[in-house]
């Protein structure tokens, strides 16, 4: 029988455990990995000298961890990135700005970032790489309204969804609209 202190020690490990299975700045190092000259994404190379720049772009609450997880496999080879995060989420980087925006109700400094990061992807050319980095929450970290649609009028209908409970799907099926 084990005592209720060896569960509690058990409980942490596990815990622990759990944490580090997802920590962002592992999670890329995993995916993506540098042998001098050559990337491996997901076990498939990329010859570097094949690419002018390295881009990245990208949202989500942890947008500004995986970004230090990129940096740290390109190194010197990484030419910019911009990447938007939840207030508060902010992580050290050198080589990619990242931007704090507004979640769940989008803001003008999403806004602004989404400008940003559209303006170095659109920099990216034929002989470029360009990651995109995306997790939770990037729906409402880039909300460049389209076309006849204002900033106003989306954070209207999302807090409207949010108070009658709709879901992250229901929300983002009509976004995506």
């Amino acid at each position: 029988m084990r005592t209720v202190e060896q569960l509690r020690a058990d409980c942490e490990q596990i815990f622990a455990a759990g944490l580090a299975a997802v920590d962002p700045v592992a999670a890329v190092q995993r995916a993506v990995t540098r042998q001098a000259d050559t990337l491996y994404v997901d076990g498939l190379p990329y010859h570097l000298q094949d690419y002018a720049h390295i881009y990245v772009v990208g949202a989500g609450k942890a947008g500004a961890t995986m970004a230090q997880g990129l940096e740290r496999v390109l190194g010197d080879r990484l030419s910019a990135g911009a990447v938007t995060v939840k207030y508060g989420h902010l992580a050290p980087v050198s080589r990619i700005q990242v931007y704090e925006a507004a979640h769940p109700v989008p803001d003008e400094a999403g806004v602004r970032a989404s400008t940003a990061i559209m303006h170095l992807a659109r920099q990216a050319g034929a002989h470029d790489l360009v990651f995109c980095l995306l997790s939770g929450g990037g729906s409402a970290l880039l909300p460049a309204p389209s076309v006849g649609i204002t900033l106003e009028e989306k954070q209207c209908v999302t807090s409207l969804l949010l108070a009658c409970g709709a879901s992250i799907d229901e929300i983002n099926c009509i976004r995506k609209h």
